[in-house]
């Protein structure tokens, strides 16, 4: 609960613009990121294959429905 309090009250001050995270489902990362989404702030996934910019909850996951488009073309 603290984490979360933490987070919500810096993000509220409105002095921070985006978030740099290694994923956002996650508990440890996936605090900041749902507060961040909370006050419109976009979080920035970084991994060894890709740079996504997300600014919504469960948005990465909606790419998730083309997985059966994916493997017919495999």
């Amino acid at each position: 609960m603290e984490y979360y309090l933490y987070f919500d009250e810096l993000f509220g001050a409105n002095k921070v613009l985006a978030l740099v995270l290694s994923h956002d489902n996650y508990i440890y990362m996936g605090i900041p990121a749902k507060v961040g989404y909370k006050y419109n702030i976009p979080s920035y996934l970084f991994n060894s294959r890709e740079f996504i910019c997300l600014t919504r909850p469960n948005q990465l996951s909606e790419r998730l429905k083309f997985l059966p488009r994916y493997f017919r073309n495999l």
